[in-house]
């Protein structure tokens, strides 16, 4: 389930890496949803996993640690494409093209990197869903 959200987050990141100035809001709303399912079939079976391999008796720490983990990812990631949008926007702004070419296309570059990183992502989730099962059938043999 993990690695499907993530193949279909990349899937729906890739066709935002390539926007126009004349691409349609409705496009992006629905690579913007494809987007959304992925992340949803991705995010908690995730979590999940993650909480069910903690011992019983340090399930509250490992949920406050998931959150915090979560939250300033979250937050860096976003600090990190802001950062490089603007710069990047300027850089392109100062080659004689528009500031909404230079912004388009800074966009542009910021979701294909986001593609890259998602793409990456997904052998990781491969072998933690192996492991989830391997700990799923010796926890039922045992």
């Amino acid at each position: 389930m993990i690695s499907s959200g993530l193949i279909i987050v990349t899937i729906g990141t890739v066709p935002l890496g390539f926007l126009t100035i004349e691409t349609s809001l409705l496009m992006i709303f629905v690579w913007m949803a494809v987007r959304g399912i992925g992340m949803g079939l991705s995010s908690m079976p995730s979590t999940t996993t993650g909480m069910n391999a903690i011992p019983s008796h340090l399930i509250s720490r490992g949920s406050a640690m998931n959150n915090v983990i979560r939250q300033m990812s979250s937050a860096l990631g976003i600090v990190f494409v802001s950062i490089y949008y603007e710069v990047r926007r300027g850089q392109l702004a100062s080659t004689m093209i528009s500031l909404e070419e230079a912004s388009i296309q800074a966009i542009n570059e910021g979701f294909l990197v986001i593609t890259v990183l998602t793409a990456l992502s997904i052998p990781a989730a491969f072998y933690l869903e192996k492991a989830s099962r391997k700990d799923e059938k010796q926890a039922a043999a045992g």
